[in-house]
């Protein structure tokens, strides 16, 4: 109890985190790092708890077949719909509609004087407000009655 077990003197926890790359069976937990004092004297000879390690070996199996069956499933799924995403999809399509619509003749519109110059007209209201902003800007550069800002 007062001393660490062997499977831990080497890393205390201080080494880089990583996820456990096998999953194999689990090490067998000491009994003297859990035992106390009060206890009695540590024996070598304790029955092994065998219920928890058909536990173990049943939880494994289950992890096994469930494992296979994602995989089974992923792979009927990469069959059926390919392995091409939606956006490459997509980008195909508007490709596709592009060309359909490049090779189509082009008809051009005739010169109409309304709708080609329509884009420099001003409004009343427009005409009005760059006047009032025109006759301002004499004001702008003149000097004010304040000598600082």
């Amino acid at each position: 109890m007062l001393e660490l077990p062997p499977t831990l003197t080497k890393n205390f926890g201080l080494g880089a985190r990583t996820f456990t790359a096998n999953s194999g069976p689990k090490p067998k937990q000491d009994r003297t790092w859990t035992r106390a004092p009060t206890d009695g004297p540590v024996t070598d000879n304790e029955p092994p708890n065998e219920v928890e390690d058909d536990h173990d070996v049943l939880e494994y199996m289950a992890s096994l077949k469930r494992d296979s069956d994602m995989e089974k499933v992923a792979n009927e799924l990469r069959e059926k719909r390919g392995t091409e995403s939606l956006l490459e999809r997509h980008s195909k399509k508007l490709k596709k509609d592009k060309e359909k619509e490049s090779k189509k003749p082009q008809e051009r519109r005739p010169f109409d004087r309304d709708i080609d110059l329509q884009a420099n007209q001003f409004d009343e209201a427009k005409k009005k407000l760059m006047m009032k902003k025109a006759s301002q800007l004499n004001d702008r550069f003149s000097s004010g009655n304040q000598k600082f800002l």
